[in-house]
């Protein structure tokens, strides 16, 4: 489904439309998506040792700014899988998620999920994180762990013009589109959360690089 290099897998994916946080970047106001059954959750609760967020410049704006129609463009990701530039004598593989904004109209609003069975335990035991802010065609370190819980990792974006979205109908998760959030999967929310589908990607260890970059529509 996509080409394979030296260098790392790529892979090319079309998607269809459908408490608390000190983060970086902001909320998009007004997304509309369906909130159907989830098709996969975050499995495999393990030891904690050590996990870190990068919060390069963290998520700290709301984007109130941006109006989402329930119509938004079909979009697509390309996803890419790299060796890891770990010391070959480190005993710890350092995983990590990137992110690139391709699209040329605005910036794109981030947010992810991911396992947290300590911090959510009896809550789905994993959390949702945002914002961050992505401006056009820069990679920026989202996450990062030598510890993960789980090799699922999930992601929802929208434009700021409101325009397109990177979502699904399925993995629902609570956002709140009017300030930066920090949530149990399965906490019960206030009345200015929504539930949003997200897509989806599995960490490997034989290539823990990931690089996702959000692409418009074609």
């Amino acid at each position: 489904m996509g080409a394979a290099s030296a260098q790392g897998h790529t892979r090319t994916v079309d998607m269809r439309n459908g408490l608390c946080a000190t983060w970086s970047g902001g909320s998009p106001k007004g997304a509309s998506v369906s909130t159907l059954l989830v098709r996969r959750i975050l499995r495999r609760s393990l030891v904690v040792v050590s996990s870190l967020l990068v919060l390069a410049a963290g998520a700290s704006v709301a984007p109130s700014s941006a109006h989402a129609s329930s119509a938004s463009a079909q979009a697509r990701v390309v996803e890419e899988s790299l060796p890891s530039t770990s010391s070959p004598s480190s005993s710890a593989i350092r995983f990590e998620v990137h992110f690139r904004n391709f699209y040329p109209e605005s910036s794109v609003f981030l947010a992810i999920a991911y396992a947290d069975p300590v911090n959510c335990h009896g809550y789905g035991d994993s959390v949702s994180v945002g914002w961050w802010k992505l401006d056009y065609n820069v990679d920026r370190l989202v996450w990062a762990s030598t510890d993960p819980k789980d090799d699922a990792f999930l992601y929802y974006a929208q434009s700021a013009d409101g325009k397109v979205k990177w979502t699904s109908d399925y993995n629902l998760i609570w956002i709140n589109e009017s300030a930066p959030f920090r949530i149990c999967r399965n906490a019960p929310p206030g009345s200015t959360w929504k539930h949003v589908g997200t897509e989806i990607t599995f960490l490997d260890p034989q290539r823990p690089i990931k690089r996702i970059t959000l692409e418009p529509p074609r």
